[in-house]
Parts: C-alpha cells; sequence; structure tokens
C-alpha cells in the first residue's frame, strides 16, 4: 500500500506539472490569436488610411485642374486641421497659392513640403521655389 501512496503522489505531482503545461499552451495561443487578430486591424487601418489619402489626392486633383482654388484652399486646409503632416494637403495647398500669386504662403507650404518629405525637394519642390524667386526677384513677397 506505500508503494501505491508513493505512485499516487507521483501521479499528482506529474498532473499539477501538466496542468501548468497545458495553461501556458493556452495562454500562449491565446496571445497568438491577439495579435493575429491586432495585425490584421492594423492592415485594415492602413487599407482604409491609404483609401481615404487616394480620396484627397483625387479630389484636390480635380478641384486644381478646374480651377477651384478657393474650394481647393478650403480642402487642403480642412485636411491640414485632422492630418498637420499630411505632404499632399500642403502640396496642394502650395500650389494654390502659386495659382493665386500668393508667393510668401506658397513658399511657406512648399518648404513644408521639403521638411516633409526630402524626396520631393527636387522634382517637386525647386522647380515652384526656383519660380516663385524669380517672379520676386528684386521685388517683395506678399
Amino acid at each position: 500500500m506505500p508503494e501505491r501512496a508513493a505512485d499516487l503522489g507521483v501521479i499528482a505531482a506529474e498532473l499539477s506539472d501538466i496542468k501548468v503545461l497545458l495553461v501556458a499552451i493556452l495562454v500562449v495561443a491565446i496571445l497568438s490569436a491577439v495579435m493575429a487578430i491586432l495585425r490584421f486591424a492594423s492592415a485594415s487601418l492602413r487599407s482604409l488610411l491609404s483609401m481615404w489619402d487616394d480620396f484627397f489626392r483625387d479630389e484636390a486633383k480635380r478641384l486644381f485642374d478646374r480651377d477651384e482654388v478657393d474650394e481647393l484652399i478650403h480642402f487642403a486646409k480642412d485636411k491640414l486641421k485632422k492630418r498637420p503632416n499630411h505632404v499632399y494637403a500642403h502640396w496642394y495647398l502650395a500650389r494654390a497659392y502659386y495659382v493665386r500669386e500668393q508667393w510668401a504662403e506658397s513658399l511657406a507650404e512648399f518648404r513644408e513640403v521639403a521638411r516633409l518629405d526630402p524626396t520631393w525637394i527636387e522634382d517637386h519642390v525647386k522647380p515652384y521655389v526656383s519660380a516663385i524667386e524669380r517672379k520676386t526677384a528684386g521685388g517683395t513677397i506678399h
């Protein structure tokens, strides 16, 4: 009988170890599921933001192409209230001010575009800044 009691003690200890391992496996499985859900949610959010950015660019381009400068300025400023570092909002605002010959405002926005995304400097910022400098040479920027 003492052997049986010892065997039961060993079995109880092993069952306790198995219980701990099963709980650990369950915790890992739950954490893995939570991580998968978070990855999916993050990807979905990025996709939605990308679609919204595409909408902004398309609408801003449409307004610019139709010479609806006042509406474009309002549209870009609204975007910047929500997302102050939105490169395209600054870009279209800079171009709208450029069309209006509001050189100081245009320069400020082009500088912001350059600050936010230096890859835009060569092709998208410098040509406008150079043109503004030529237009205002010897004059004042207003």
